[in-house]
């Protein structure tokens, strides 16, 4: 179970998978599919809202899944970190085809 505050900050327990719900968040799926619930800002940004969040059905993850997501994120940051743009973005495109499958 995750909470948010009404500015979206996440609060979640040292046992749930936030490597998974990061993943979730920051997918193109997501972005595809929920872009209308939340207001739009300036320069093409969001609002996330705890009221719009709560309504957005996100399927908990297997452990299997959460193991899966807690591998590939910090791969993606490191090759951000490190100035690779080619394998970072590369995991970015893995990391939305997994979201898509779960």
């Amino acid at each position: 179970k995750y909470y948010t505050n009404d500015k979206g900050y996440i609060v979640n327990s040292d046992t749930e998978p936030l490597a998974y719900l990061a993943s979730v968040l920051g997918s193109s799926v997501f972005a595809c599919c929920f872009k209308e619930y939340f207001p739009e800002l300036m320069g093409n940004t969001y609002e996330i809202r705890k009221s719009l969040l709560e309504i957005i059905p996100i399927k908990n993850a297997s452990n299997d899944e959460a193991l899966l997501f807690q591998t590939l994120v910090p791969l993606v940051q490191l090759a951000k970190s490190r100035g690779e743009a080619a394998p970072a973005q590369f995991l970015e495109d893995l990391i939305d085809a997994c979201v898509m499958e779960c």
